[in-house]
């Protein structure tokens, strides 16, 4: 009779193969349950084999691992915010209406430090869409970040704003963290623009300043959300 040696020990060929079918099988009802329940997944998942995504369950090492794991898009996740953030941006009312498109128009979206758009034009999701399948494509994690670079976004921080007393960044990235928390890493922060060359350079553009004025004129600083990919996310 063949035999195998795993751990030391002698396991039946057949009897092995009957473990295996039972693991196999267990795995698929498993599955079948959780997604007549409707809550797995709640986007899509991914089956990972041996701490292998995609690796097919038949290919299941001895003893090893089957798992289904739920998973978000890193695009869905930063259109998401995108959105949130224009919706929950403060507009102008009255005299101030021909000004009303200023803050929104300058949130600005980043992948790897590179801005996808700029000041006074909107969001191209289609490009930013592209930017992220080929980083991830080559094999690279990118990371994303939104800024809001009007000079006067960070007093809305702070409530300043009639229209959003909470501000606007901090608000949605509460939001983002309780939506999308157990997928991908999420970070608020205050930027200067000195720091992100990209960013550097649409700030003198819309806002005549100049980098090498700086220590003398300060460092401007903007909200921003930062979104990298996690466990959940691909």
């Amino acid at each position: 009779m063949a035999r195998a040696v795993i751990n030391k020990s002698f396991v039946d060929w057949d009897e092995f193969t009957e473990l295996k079918q039972f693991q196999i099988n267990v795995a698929k009802q498993t599955l079948a349950e959780e997604q007549a329940k409707g809550s797995f997944p709640e986007v899509g998942y991914i089956t990972i084999v041996d701490n292998k995504a995609y690796k097919p369950i038949e290919r299941v090492s001895p003893f090893g691992k089957i798992e289904y794991r739920s998973f978000v898009p890193l695009f869905a996740i930063a259109k998401d915010a995108i959105q949130r953030l224009l919706k929950e941006s403060p507009r102008g009312r009255g005299a101030s209406a021909n000004r009303s498109g200023r803050y929104l128009e300058n949130h600005i979206v980043m992948v790897n430090n590179t801005p996808i758009n700029s000041s006074g034009r909107g969001i191209n999701y289609i490009e930013l869409e592209k930017q992220l399948e080929l980083l991830q494509a080559g094999g690279g994690s990118p990371t994303i970040r939104i800024v809001n670079i009007q000079p006067y976004a960070r007093k809305i921080e702070k409530g300043l704003s009639p229209q959003a007393g909470r501000g606007v960044y901090n608000k949605v990235f509460s939001w983002l963290r309780r939506k999308y928390g157990n997928f991908a890493f999420i970070t608020r922060q205050t930027v200067a623009a000195s720091r992100i060359p990209g960013l550097k350079a649409l700030v003198a553009k819309n806002n005549n300043w100049q980098a090498s004025n700086a220590n003398l004129y300060g460092d401007p600083r903007y909200p921003s959300i930062r979104i990298r990919p996690g466990r959940g996310t691909l």
